[in-house]
């Protein structure tokens, strides 16, 4: 992520307790699904999770971006 990004958990949090979990439920779901299973991996696993994750958590970002 971002240098100035929250962590990951943080930041779906942040997005729950703003109400925003409620944009895409199952998607919001999958993204706390994998933030959780990060932390359980080391090594290559772990950058590799991590990676898919920001790049799930950054289009969650840019659908909430563009809803009403």
């Amino acid at each position: 992520m971002d240098g100035d990004a929250l962590p990951p958990l943080t930041q779906l949090q942040a997005w729950r307790a703003q109400g925003l979990d409620r944009a895409a439920p199952a998607r919001f779901d999958i993204l706390q699904a994998l933030a959780a299973r990060v932390g359980t991996h080391e090594g290559e696993a772990r950058r590799l999770l991590e990676a898919r994750l920001a790049g799930l958590m950054r289009a969650y970002a840019e659908g909430l971006a563009r809803s009403p």
